[in-house]
């Protein structure tokens, strides 16, 4: 016996991709036309990349809706702990 799936579940294919966000992991390629009918972005699991987002809204500017439980005041914390023992090595010329 063979599945199928509903007809909605079809794809047709797109001619018009643009890349959007970072080379690497925060970007990827979208239908132009998707971005155009676009009303709204919700965007989940972003850490802190958020180049998808920011290109999207460049593309069209829609309300953007963020989230990622992995990024909490903790996470924070430490991005500003190391970033703050990156800085004070290159005041007194030490190399990162």
């Amino acid at each position: 016996m063979k599945a199928r799936l509903p007809n909605y579940f079809s794809f047709s294919q797109a001619n018009d991709l643009v890349r959007i966000g970072r080379q690497n992991d925060g970007g990827y390629l979208v239908s132009m036309s998707d971005i155009e009918k676009s009303d709204l972005l919700i965007g989940l699991g972003i850490c802190d990349d958020w180049s998808f987002e920011n290109d999207f809204i460049r593309h069209k500017d829609v309300e953007v809706i963020a989230y990622d439980a992995s990024v909490n005041f903790r996470f924070w914390l430490k991005r500003v702990f190391v970033e703050t023992i990156k800085n004070s090595f290159s005041l007194y010329g030490v190399k990162k």
